[in-house]
């Protein structure tokens, strides 16, 4: 009686594999392409596109401030962002004058 587990398995997954410079170059046309997408995704600052409603500019630059650049906005002088490439700004209040 033959083990019916001693058997070699046949599958077309389980097939060596053969890596032909076409194979590589292909993956690495991939790779580039989604490296690319992911880099140009993340650079998108909607917050600057005028053509975009004030909430949908607010709420897109609001969710790249960290919590202590948003406390710091709320100051009189607040300092410059940098990597959002917002200068520092000092605000001051004017009293009314009498006519």
């Amino acid at each position: 009686m033959q083990n019916s587990f001693a058997r070699p398995i046949s599958s077309p997954f389980l097939a060596p594999r053969t890596s032909s410079p076409m194979r590589r170059l292909s993956a690495a046309v991939l790779l580039i392409i989604a490296f690319a997408a992911q880099t140009q995704a993340q650079t998108i600052d909607r917050w600057k596109d005028e053509s975009l409603p004030f909430e949908v500019r607010a709420r897109d630059l609001t969710s790249k401030l960290t919590l202590e650049e948003k406390a710091n906005q709320m100051k009189d002088v607040a300092p410059a962002i940098d990597r959002l490439g917002i200068p520092a700004s000092r605000r001051t209040i004017t009293a009314p004058t009498s006519a």
